[in-house]
């Protein structure tokens, strides 16, 4: 049977449906790469405890692989430790006949520990991981498991590159680390056909490895960069390499292991490869997830984010505006328009998620801001401000906007305050989308910070994530958010907590949600209001 894929709001502390008692381990076989010391080590150890026979390599150091296989062998277990590097063809072949020497060539437990340096990550974690993979693969049994061991860094590389807060040595085998795990999670359909689960095993700083003991003599503050990145994450700041191994034992144990599930030690759950099927890597807000207890009839859940060099310089964006004019018989009012095209609507929603391609809407309120930045009428000779939103009394969100329509963007600015607005969005006459009572203010500081609108998308993650709202097979469309103030903004680098609260509706969810960086509430909205619909239903509207 083929494993259940991993979705947000499953977890292994959770009553998903998931049985409560666990599975044995005992005669099972495992092959460990990089069991020789360290981390792989202390797999090899906890799992032999289980009854688990034990297959691995070393690339030097044969004394300390000996001595773990003593330390297996003395409480009755098997260890067949293999010189091997696995980048090389003959010595993966080594491995292969070591173990259908000792099992028959059956295999239950592929473990990929080995990461190898700056100089070799790639051809280790992509390489030779992908080649073991297919030469071992058609040995693993039914019910198998392909254990990726990760590092917080390499998973989370696209959201860190750029920001200087790991280690400069690190930053090429965390690359690779990255581009490893989504070419095996590319590989989860293959994987699936033969009832073997692929998991990913993100642990944070080890800090009883020899690898990290020779880190902190290269970068005396490693430890102290990756307990920065553990804190905005949410996760612990350092495990030991037992906790490793038990961590390992615990998910092998349970009876139905998630297919691409993540386990990043503590009770967060891995919301960035989840969101990324949706809305790709750049356009998702919520890295982590933490579920909290209900209160009241209202589930609560806290979502994490380390605001990435793209999502605070947003290069890839394109303009929301194609021009803006002003209304001759009205200073106040300024039009705008936009011809929505295919990369207007990147975020909303990937080619490959099977939902329908929308203009999302939180770069609708940047277009009605950009229109209002170009046309506001106190800006004359300063050409180096630019408009910031720090709020708005409601935005409803009306009817969907589809690429290839062109919308015109009406803002009308008040008389007696021009850094309040309303604004609304419509095509050939029809009203799509309103904001009343818009703040802004003019601004100097516009450079890699997190802009109101991208703040409104990562409520809006958290809040469905929360609201248990993001299921396959239905579409999320957010109707309204109420009153909405932004008070600092998130910088590039920052970390960004939003805790959200919601309650069921009757198609839906209504959330409240505060926004803080590090102890600054930075912003805050009530009444966001969320329709969930199935997909049949949702491209009918869309077409009608």
């Amino acid at each position: 049977m083929a494993p259940q894929e991993f979705r947000l709001g499953q977890g292994f502390d959770e009553k998903q449906g998931l049985e409560n008692r666990e599975r044995s381990l005992k005669g099972k076989v495992a092959l460990i790469t990089g069991s020789g010391r360290d981390i792989g080590g202390g797999i090899a150890i906890a799992l032999a405890q289980e009854g688990v026979s034990i297959i691995g390599n070393y690339r030097e150091k044969g004394k300390r692989a000996e001595g773990v296989a003593i330390e297996i062998q003395q409480m009755g277990g098997y260890a067949d430790f293999v010189p091997a590097d696995i980048t090389v063809a003959e010595d993966r072949e080594r491995l292969k006949r070591s173990l259908e020497g000792s099992f028959g060539g059956k295999l239950d437990y592929l473990i990929l520990n080995t990461s190898g340096t700056g100089e070799t990550a790639r051809k280790v974690c992509v390489e030779a991981n992908n080649s073991l993979i297919d030469e071992l693969f058609p040995q693993m049994n039914e019910g198998g498991v392909i254990i990726l061991m990760q590092s917080v860094p390499g998973h989370f590389a696209p959201q860190l590159g750029g920001l200087g807060k790991t280690p400069s040595f690190y930053d090429p085998i965390a690359e690779a680390k990255y581009e490893g795990e989504q070419l095996l999670r590319s590989r989860i359909p293959e994987f699936q056909e033969k009832g073997v689960s692929l998991v990913v095993v993100c642990p944070p700083e080890v800090e009883d490895t020899f690898n990290m003991r020779l880190f902190r003599r290269e970068d005396p503050l490693v430890s102290q960069k990756h307990a920065e990145i553990s804190d905005m994450l949410g996760i612990p700041r350092a495990v030991s390499i037992n906790d490793v191994g038990q961590k390992v034992v615990e998910l092998l144990k349970q009876p139905n292991l998630l297919e691409g599930y993540t386990e990043f030690f503590g009770d967060v759950q891995d919301s960035q490869t989840a969101l990324e099927k949706a809305y790709g890597t750049d356009q998702v807000y919520v890295n982590t997830f933490q579920r909290l207890d209900e209160q009241e009839g209202k589930k609560r859940g806290v979502g994490r984010l380390i605001v990435s060099k793209e999502q605070a310089t947003r290069t890839q964006d394109p303009r929301c505006i194609d021009s803006v004019s002003l209304d001759a018989d009205n200073p106040n009012h300024v039009i705008g328009e936009l011809t929505v095209t295919e990369n207007h609507m990147v975020g909303h929603f990937r080619e490959n998620s099977g939902l329908p391609k929308l203009f999302p809407g939180h770069k609708q309120i940047r277009a009605v801001v950009e229109t209002a930045d170009v046309g506001f009428p106190d800006k004359i000779n300063q050409e180096d401000l630019h408009l910031h939103l720090i709020g708005f009394h409601k935005v409803e969100f009306r009817k969907p906007v589809i690429s290839g329509e062109q919308i015109a963007i009406d803002v009308y600015f008040s008389e007696e305050d021009p850094n309040i607005a309303n604004a609304q969005i419509s095509v050939d006459k029809e009203i799509k989308m309103v904001i009343e009572n818009m703040r802004l203010v003019l601004t100097s500081d516009m450079e890699k910070l997190l802009l109101g609108d991208q703040v409104i998308e990562a409520m809006a993650q958290t809040s469905g994530i929360t609201a248990d709202e993001l299921e396959e097979g239905k579409m999320p469309l957010f109707q309204s958010i109420g009153p909405t103030a932004f008070f600092e903004a998130a910088k590039m680098g920052d970390g960004v907590q939003i805790e959200a609260e919601t309650v069921k509706q009757r198609r839906g969810f209504e959330g409240e949600v505060l926004v803080k960086s590090g102890d600054a509430v930075i912003a805050k909205t009530t009444q966001l209001r969320a329709t969930t619909l199935p997909l049949k239903v949702a491209r009918r509207l869309l077409r009608g």
